[in-house]
């Protein structure tokens, strides 16, 4: 008789990333409902349909050329100025209320460009304005907080290994919107192509600029309003991380050092240490461990 061992199986890579793609494969946690939501959410938020033929849109609407240029500079500007005060705030209220902030800011930029009268003068002016200042503000403050919600969650359970997987994803899915965004969006601002595909279809309708322009903001409308269903059904984790920066050489004047791995925090009169180490993924993971109060 031959005795066959049977192997064990280990989870690869694929058969992981299939595990979060498949909702009836996987264990339904928060971890992974944040998972799919955070691929999605990427995915949508910055798949910009009018992207392609931003510059020509905002001259078809009647800016000059000088204003579109302080436009994209008052957009740097607002990321600059949101991006720092976002990551304090995600600390101390939490990764979640920031991704729907950043979600509503969409929604707002893409109404005002929808409704921005074309050649309004100041009017268009200042639509424009609001629309690339909410829209650096959704880029600052969903840049971290979107992606430190989902490391936190599956570190609580565990599962800080598999952030790689997650990155993959989104970097993967992201590029596959964006392809259609850009294919989409230039197409259909083209009143010639849309003539053409009525055409196809069996019915002549003749489309001007005026109203073809705004066909990429209006998909970027539903496409924000998705973002926002979204972030709403994000779930914070129960135990949020804190991102220590990195390390530095003292300064003149600053306190003594205290142990990297250790550090007290004073709650409600009992001392609380985190204990901070790297896994083999290199991730920080945080412990938090409650200590008897003082006197007790």
């Amino acid at each position: 008789m031959v005795n066959r061992r049977e192997k064990k199986k280990h989870p690869t890579r694929g058969s992981m990333a299939a595990e979060m793609t498949h909702p009836s494969r996987n264990t339904g946690t928060d971890a992974d409902r944040n998972w799919r939501r955070f691929v999605l959410f990427r995915v949508l938020f910055n798949s910009r349909f009018y992207y392609p033929v931003l510059a020509v849109l905002f001259l078809d609407l009647g800016l000059s050329a000088t204003e579109y240029t302080v436009l994209n500079f008052a957009w740097a500007l607002a990321i600059v100025f949101t991006d720092l005060p976002a990551g304090v705030l995600a600390d101390r209220i939490g990764r979640k209320p920031l991704v729907v902030a950043a979600a509503c800011c969409m929604v707002l930029e893409m109404a005002l460009l929808s409704v921005a009268p074309i050649h309004g003068g100041l009017v268009l002016l200042l639509c424009c304005l609001a629309n690339r200042i909410l829209s650096g503000m959704a880029e600052g403050m969903a840049s971290g907080a979107d992606e430190a919600l989902v490391f936190d969650s599956l570190a609580e359970r565990g599962r800080s290994a598999e952030w790689p997987l997650v990155l993959d994803q989104v970097m993967r899915w992201q590029g596959v919107g964006m392809i259609i965004a850009m294919i989409v969006g230039g197409a259909i601002y083209d009143p010639a192509f849309m003539e053409r595909l009525f055409s196809s279809l069996g019915t002549n309708i003749h489309f001007l600029k005026s109203v073809t322009l705004r066909f990429p903001i209006y998909l970027n409308l539903v496409t924000a309003l998705l973002t926002l269903w979204i972030a709403l059904g994000l779930r914070e984790p129960t135990v949020r991380k804190k991102h220590v920066a990195v390390d530095r050489e003292p300064w003149p004047g600053d306190p003594a050092p205290r142990r990297a791995d250790e550090i007290a925090e004073p709650v409600d009169g009992a001392h609380r240490r985190v204990v901070e180490r790297r896994d083999e993924g290199g991730a920080r993971e945080v412990r938090r461990m409650m200590l008897d109060k003082a006197g007790a």
